[in-house]
């Protein structure tokens, strides 16, 4: 591949990641221009990382790095709602049996441009709670610790949730 194919493959690629964050649900729900922004920023984040997610190989190496084990086969889904509480992840990742057994490995927040707080956190590690299985929450965010104001909060919820 040539360095302007290269070039071209990744422009495609920002290009259907700009568009789809034009037309994402979550632009309804923004009060402001300012909400609207944040809504467009986090799902051209989301829609890159899944087609990374994507690239053959690329899943399977975010497992070992996480050291999740996959016995089945690894199902990646894009803005999953879990059917019993309504809860909305970004990405989620399943070990599937087949077509009816699947256990929840990996779930991903994308908080690329919006806050983390304790309490939503919090409200994550409840959920993971009551799946009754081992899961890992992944939470992206720009800053280096988005938690620093509620440090203490946070090691409650370390030893409130394992």
């Amino acid at each position: 591949m040539t360095q302007h194919d290269e070039a071209v493959r990744i422009a495609r690629l920002f290009t259907a990641a700009v568009e789809k964050s034009m037309v994402t649900s979550k632009l309804g729900s923004g009060d402001d221009s300012l909400h609207r922004n944040h809504a467009r920023h986090e799902a051209v984040a989301q829609y890159l990382l899944d087609h990374i997610l994507r690239i053959e190989g690329e899943l399977d190496r975010l497992l070992r790095m996480l050291e999740i084990r996959i016995e089945h086969y690894p199902e990646l889904y894009s803005e999953w709602k879990d059917p019993a509480s309504g809860r909305r992840f970004d990405h989620v990742v399943d070990d599937r049996y087949d077509e009816t057994e699947w256990t929840s490995v990996l779930l991903i927040e994308d908080k690329i441009d919006a806050p983390l707080g304790v309490g939503q956190l919090h409200n994550y590690c409840e959920f993971l709670s009551n799946m009754g299985r081992e899961t890992t929450l992944l939470v992206l965010h720009p800053m280096r610790n988005p938690l620093s104001a509620g440090k203490a909060e946070a090691e409650t919820l370390r030893t409130e949730f394992p």
